[in-house]
């Protein structure tokens, strides 16, 4: 799949870190759900309609690039 160019945009990051959520990940399925009023307002078809498919798909696909460990990928930006 490619990615098409954003207007002003200068780079697209690609993540190179990442930290296990793996500990974490039920107190996050919990946080999200309790967020009832929001959730009830997605169409049916959201992904995030199943809290706990989207969280677990995302990190677990994210962890794919980091030892298949779920994880949440972020960028170390120098200033």
């Amino acid at each position: 799949m490619g990615r098409r160019a954003l207007r002003g945009c200068r780079r697209l990051p690609e993540s190179g870190h990442a930290i296990d959520v793996t500990d974490g990940m039920d107190a996050g399925i919990e946080a999200l759900a309790a967020h009832a009023g929001y959730l009830a307002s997605l169409p049916p078809d959201n992904p995030m309609a199943d809290v706990a498919g989207y969280l677990t798909t995302k990190h677990t696909r994210f962890g794919e690039r980091f030892n298949n460990v779920p994880t949440m990928p972020f960028e170390i930006i120098g200033v």
